[in-house]
């Protein structure tokens, strides 16, 4: 009778313990915060430097690799929640300043489509999916040759840190791309290797190389007035 009690004694102590365990995995689950309510949010690259460069690296099955550099990206997003686990950004814009293995005259098209960040995980990689909506895809042109981007990818390998002070109201979200891999890139037109730089019959996959982007919280108002953000 003891040594069933003292069974039933353990085995309720490890219950408890893991009892313990889930609420604490689940009450340190990241999200994106906002002091105001709806938030809207503004993303562009963090700096001027090599790291706010948007750096966008395809590469095929024997190795053959193309590089996409643009200096700026802009982009939207609303969250009507000051506290979520997701974000959506939408108007994705990369300026007129895309480069293609160091040539100028590239263009990217996001149009219907963004990027959602998931907020769990960040410090060593968050979810990053594609979105677009129906009959849409991101299209990269460059002289020649067009390549597409699906939307319905869920990746991951997005990373966040906190920047500014709580107390002056500067505090905003710096994401860091440069670990999400594994995108699938097609070919729509110009399909050779000639123009497209890669093996057309060959499956193309890319990773961000680079792309810190700020996002910054204000109110949704007519002359918005920049508010708090931070991810925790």
């Amino acid at each position: 009778m003891i040594r069933k009690l003292k069974i039933l004694l353990v085995a309720t102590m490890a219950l408890a313990a893991l009892g313990v365990f889930v609420a604490s995995a689940h009450a340190a689950e990241e999200k994106f915060h906002c002091n105001v309510e709806p938030c809207r949010l503004r993303a562009k690259n963090d700096g001027t430097g090599k790291t706010g460069h948007q750096v966008f690296v395809l590469n095929d099955t024997s190795g053959h690799e193309v590089s996409f550099t643009c200096p700026t990206i802009t982009a939207e997003g609303t969250s009507s929640l000051k506290s979520s686990s997701a974000t959506l950004f939408t108007n994705i814009n990369y300026g007129t300043e895309c480069s293609v293995n160091g040539q100028p005259g590239i263009t990217i098209v996001t149009t219907g489509c963004g990027y959602e960040f998931l907020s769990a995980g960040g410090a060593t990689g968050a979810g990053f999916n594609i979105v677009c909506e129906t009959g849409k895809q991101i299209e990269v042109r460059i002289p020649n040759c067009t390549f597409t981007i699906a939307g319905g990818q869920k990746l991951t390998g997005a990373r966040y840190h906190n920047i500014g002070k709580e107390s002056e109201t500067t505090t905003e979200i710096t994401s860091e791309s440069n670990n999400i891999k594994g995108v699938a890139v097609t070919i729509l037109s110009g399909g050779t290797e000639a123009n497209c730089h890669v093996n057309p019959t060959q499956a193309l996959s890319a990773e961000f190389i680079t792309g810190n982007v700020i996002a910054t919280g204000e109110t949704d108002v007519a002359s918005p007035v920049m508010g708090n953000t931070w991810w925790a």
